[in-house]
């Protein structure tokens, strides 16, 4: 009775423990691998107790080599267990689990064989001793197979240790698991005779196991909300994410990817194969390394987007590469905007253009106005004549002086007639700019004389109150050149008459 509760509380504690797991990590593959391992210990339990509590021979016989069966199958669990805590890398690729569990699988199917054909390899029969049955065991049969069990449990503890020195973080874990299987072996032994003692060793070492393992199991899943979260990031990118393993297998696409069409592994050779004959997939999983993490691979036309493809090494930590991860970024948006960004360039260099031609004619204008605004008229010989019309405002005032002494020199003039009869208004300013040139020209040697003062601009002078006596006036421009023919005749020199007289003499 006291056995029969033991296996209850047993069965009830393991099954609370996997619905825990369970509820809490079934999205991490090591939690579905506990829950398998639970109700395989599980069986084992039930068929121990099965075993205590038949009285046939027939019944005994099926619970023990039952018991033998579900023992590898728990071996074999906890392989798997243990690799995808801890070796996770067994998983990728060629998944190299497959081979290291098959001799496990091997011995399965031999024993299963053996037991159901007794064939005598392992097992000759069953044999009642003291109230007590026990299996006949053959050798060497039965010592290959317990030397099988006990190397199993050294491929474990192999597993551990590694883990322990390359994986600081998992220590405490393992530390816990480590003790558990050492006491797992020590005890294992003691677990053939399948005395009342040993019947209740087999569900305490499992349980002590089961604890040591589901804290590992969600202490890892710890991770799961970092992967999920990576996930969703992934699916949310814009980018198509794409990754491939070593074998050139299509292992992860996002979203965005499969929007493209970069979801299969032939589509990926396809635009692989678009972008350009040296271009391969065999060729990037060959020479991309962790040396050049992202090499720009080309750009392509995918679902009527223009995509870059840029590829880079997935280097794991231990530093052996394991794929590769092909990303992809839309830049059709970008293409446009560089494109009508490359035409606006084009409109305003043609616009710049047209306005510095237009600039260049509004300056040669200028010049040719202000010219014509002040233009240098030479009558005779080193006399010149300046005729100012209109607004003699500051930019006039301040280009007079220019012209005036540039004038000089090259027509070598020794009087400039000034001509104001056009101006309308003489200001202070206007005034100023007309004293300048002239003192200007005093220093070249040159006599100016103002012509054509109305009696308007002769007030405005006199209220400016100039200098009168540094300059020559004339009030019309007839005056002041006849005032220079005058200084230019010898003396006694008398004009040539022009009545009747001397044309009826001549």
């Amino acid at each position: 009775m006291i056995f029969a509760i033991f296996i209850f509380i047993f069965l009830i504690i393991e099954t609370m423990l996997a619905t825990f797991v369970a509820l809490h990590a079934w999205n991490h593959r090591p939690a579905r691998w506990f829950v398998l391992l639970v109700a395989s210990i599980a069986l084992l339990n039930i068929l121990s107790f099965t075993r205590h509590w038949a009285s046939d021979e027939r019944s005994v016989y099926i619970s023990l080599v039952g018991i033998i069966l579900f023992l590898i199958i728990f071996e074999i669990l906890i392989l798997v267990l243990l690799s995808t805590l801890f070796v996770p890398q067994w998983w990728q690729g060629s998944r190299p689990i497959i081979w290291i569990s098959l001799p496990y699988i091997i011995v399965f199917i031999v024993t299963a064989i053996d037991i159901v054909g007794r064939t005598g390899l392992f097992i000759a029969g069953i044999t009642r001793t003291e109230d007590n049955y026990r299996l006949i065991f053959v050798s060497p049969g039965v010592d290959i197979l317990s030397s099988l069990f006990f190397l199993s449990w050294l491929v474990h503890l192999g597993i551990l240790l590694v883990a322990f020195v390359r994986q600081p973080d998992t220590r405490r874990t393992i530390s816990l698991l480590v003790i558990a299987l050492i006491v797992s072996i020590i005890m294992s032994y003691f677990a053939r005779s399948m005395s009342t003692v040993g019947t209740l060793t087999l569900p305490v070492l499992t349980v002590l196991l089961l604890i040591a393992l589901a804290y590992a199991v969600l202490r890892t899943r710890l991770l799961v909300p970092i992967q999920v979260a990576l996930d969703l990031a992934l699916q949310a990118m814009d980018e198509a994410v794409t990754v491939i393993d070593q074998q050139g297998r299509l292992v992860y696409a996002n979203a965005r990817a499969v929007k493209w069409g970069l979801d299969q592994e032939q589509s990926v050779i396809t635009a692989l194969a678009a972008i350009g004959t040296d271009v391969t997939l065999d060729r990037l999983l060959s020479t991309t390394t962790a040396l050049s993490p992202w090499n720009q691979v080309g750009t392509l036309t995918l679902n009527q987007r223009r995509v870059t493809l840029t590829t880079s090494a997935v280097i794991d930590r231990r530093g052996t590469r394991q794929g590769l991860l092909l990303m992809g970024r839309d830049i059709t948006e970008t293409e446009q905007y560089t494109h009508q960004l490359e035409q606006e360039q084009q409109r305003l260099a043609l616009t710049v253009s047209q306005l510095e031609a237009e600039k260049h004619e509004r300056t040669q204008l200028e010049a040719v106005v202000r010219q014509l605004s002040l233009p240098l008229i030479p009558v005779i010989e080193g006399v010149l004549v300046l005729p100012l019309i209109g607004n003699f405002d500051q930019e006039r005032a301040e280009d007079f002086t220019q012209v005036l002494l540039e004038g000089i020199q090259q027509h070598r003039a020794r009087l400039v007639l000034i001509d104001i009869t056009g101006i309308l208004v003489l200001d202070a300013t206007s005034a100023a700019a007309l004293l300048r040139g002239i003192q200007g020209a005093a220093l070249l040697g040159t006599r100016c004389m103002l012509v054509g003062i109305r009696p308007e601009i002769a007030e405005a002078l006199v209220t400016l109150r100039l200098p009168l006596d540094t300059f020559a006036t004339a009030a019309t421009l007839a005056q002041g050149l006849q005032q220079e023919l005058r200084q230019l005749r010898p003396p006694g020199y008398t004009p040539p008459s022009t009545n009747g007289n001397n044309r009826s003499n001549g």
